[in-house]
């Protein structure tokens, strides 16, 4: 949800700004350093994250001290609900743990938090969307809110024409999971 806002109310993160899942990255053993030199890059990570501060580059290191980092942040409640409906109860189980390897990850960058409901907000988005602008001097486009969970076909619509239309699809949909509280 949070790619989606960047990508859907900053016309210029769809244009021109390479998009790296880094768990995947790091995973596949590919090389940081080509990374490094790029410019403007758009990362992701989330739980459970496959990586730890240790196995993480000097090249990896550099690119987080100058990132602009946004950390959705979610009650562990919500969390492990989500965990068991998508995966399994024993990854639910887990959560704590993964929390705890996150966390140590993260600790000494600056971290910009973002509250769950910032994403699913119409109004809160739209004072994410200006905090993203004042902190990143990137210029919002027309605002576009999440989509309201309720509104499946709309959301299905929406995510056929970001696989088939990718950064040209009007509205950008990269969630995996919608329709249920």
């Amino acid at each position: 949800m949070l790619l989606d806002l960047l990508l859907n109310n900053f016309p210029q993160l769809r244009s021109q700004v390479l998009y790296v899942d880094i768990d995947q990255y790091l995973y596949k053993g590919e090389n940081l350093e080509l990374i490094d030199g790029w410019g403007t890059c758009l990362m992701k990570s989330h739980y459970p994250q496959t990586w730890s501060r240790e196995d993480a580059s000097e090249a990896m290191h550099r690119l987080l001290e100058r990132a602009i980092i946004f950390r959705p942040v979610r009650g562990s409640s919500d969390v492990v609900k989500s965990l068991e409906d998508m995966t399994s109860a024993e990854n639910a189980c887990e959560f704590e743990s993964q929390k705890k390897r996150f966390t140590e990850f993260w600790e000494g960058y600056e971290i910009h938090t973002v509250q769950f409901a910032e994403l699913v907000d119409e109004g809160l988005s739209a004072d994410f969307i200006h905090r993203v602008e004042e902190l990143t001097g990137l210029v919002a486009g027309p605002f576009v809110p999440s989509p309201s969970r309720d509104k499946v076909c709309e959301i299905l619509l929406k995510k056929i024409g970001t696989r088939i239309l990718g950064p040209k699809a009007k509205c950008v949909n990269t969630t995996v999971r919608f329709g249920r509280s």
